[in-house]
């Protein structure tokens, strides 16, 4: 499993699939049947966050991410575009929230590698370069070049990408600056810690010339330790993004699908883990009720599902 990183240039053809995500739900508390006696106030938690607490987090944090790179001096930002060519986006990318992309302009007395080499001394904390970059295409007849800096995926929000389109005219370059980001729906289910048992299936289909075939593995662990990492894995994947997400990916022939059954003080909690490399889904069941937000695993739930597969004591399930 992988995250999706999926740019769009303006003007190209791609085929998109489109994930529809659940919404989230929301716990209420129980009203006491009558008032309590006010004995010491004690700390004071803060209150549960909710969905819309990671959106209006997600929007400061954009507001933050499209200034994040400071300009050099003799920079002069503009409210609107003093290029044609950077009236309009020239590519997006996905997964991301139009709610929550930034746009500005500047244009800068410098040329297109002292640029460069400012962006790249200037990489604010929380942010890193992507491999690659500069990239370059052709929009409008012209050459463009693009800079990419990327921030980690949060519980808060997804991986955001900061944008920086750059186009050469005499007397320096214009700079178009755009943020891409997506807010997460908050977590609203956790597997018990208390759960005696694990059992681990992995279903992983693949193709052998037309026909379509598939290879299963059945593990349960009971060591205490290794069944509580795999609650905290569980409990540690984040909800997915707020809104749908087009996305392009490649006709997908095989893929993963885990499901993980605890056996809890609580009941029967199941994680089953639908999707595939393009975009993972992670589904949480409470005695078979769904219950919380969907949930977006990345590769590294994957890789360590497959660890405690391969290293847990006690005979395997056929195909492991």
């Amino acid at each position: 499993m992988c995250s999706a990183l999926v740019r769009v240039v303006a003007g190209a053809a791609l085929t998109a699939s489109l994930a529809g995500l659940a919404a989230c739900t929301a716990d209420r508390a129980a009203a006491p049947e009558r008032p309590a006696v006010a004995t010491s106030r004690g700390p004071q938690l803060p209150p549960p966050r909710t969905t819309h607490d990671n959106e209006a987090a997600t929007a400061a944090y954009a507001d933050w991410l499209l200034h994040a790179v400071p300009m050099p001096a003799g920079a002069r930002e503009w409210s609107r575009s003093p290029l044609d060519q950077f009236r309009r986006a020239t590519l997006g990318v996905s997964p991301s929230d139009p709610r929550f992309q930034r746009t500005t302009w500047w244009t800068v007395p410098l040329g297109l590698g002292d640029l460069g080499s400012w962006v790249a001394s200037h990489v604010p904390k929380g942010l890193r370069l992507e491999d690659g970059t500069p990239s370059q295409s052709m929009s409008m007849g012209r050459t463009e070049y693009d800079v990419d800096l990327l921030g980690a995926s949060t519980a808060t929000h997804t991986g955001s990408v900061l944008n920086l389109a750059i186009v050469e005219r005499a007397g320096g370059i214009v700079v178009r600056v755009d943020t891409f980001v997506a807010a997460r729906f908050v977590r609203t289910a956790l597997v018990p810690d208390d759960a005696a048992s694990v059992t681990l299936r992995r279903v992983r289909a693949a193709t052998t010339g037309h026909r379509p075939a598939s290879r299963t593995a059945v593990r349960r662990l009971t060591d205490p330790a290794v069944v509580r990492r795999v609650v905290d894995l569980v409990n540690r994947q984040p909800a997915a993004m707020t809104v749908e997400n087009i996305h392009g990916c490649p006709a997908m022939l095989g893929g993963t699908v885990w499901t993980l059954t605890f056996a809890t003080g609580q009941g029967e909690w199941t994680a089953v883990g639908s999707g595939d490399d393009c975009y993972p889904a992670l589904v949480l069941r409470h005695d078979g009720v769904r219950v919380g937000p969907t949930l977006e695993p990345g590769r590294a739930f994957d890789d360590a599902l497959d660890r405690f597969l391969r290293s847990a004591s006690g005979p395997a399930g056929p195909g492991s």
